[in-house]
């Protein structure tokens, strides 16, 4: 299962979750689950990569963090 499929079951599971504003400490940016999972999902639409340095670190961290639950 990939990162989409992963992210889209969470967000599934835990709807409010998915909508909390949350912060990388490292960027300062300010991001919620649902918004990740939808700029993959454009990213794999269209085919054009994620450039954005923020938030390839938030897919990082989040990534890990799907992992561990």
């Amino acid at each position: 299962m990939g990162l989409i499929e992963k992210l889209e079951k969470w967000a599934s599971q835990h709807p409010e979750e998915a909508d909390l504003p949350a912060m990388n400490v490292t960027t300062e940016k300010v991001f919620t689950i649902r918004e990740t999972l939808e700029e993959l999902k454009r990213e794999k639409e269209t085919g054009v990569k994620i450039v954005d340095k923020d938030l390839l670190e938030v897919t990082v961290h989040i990534e890990k963090w799907l992992e561990e639950v």
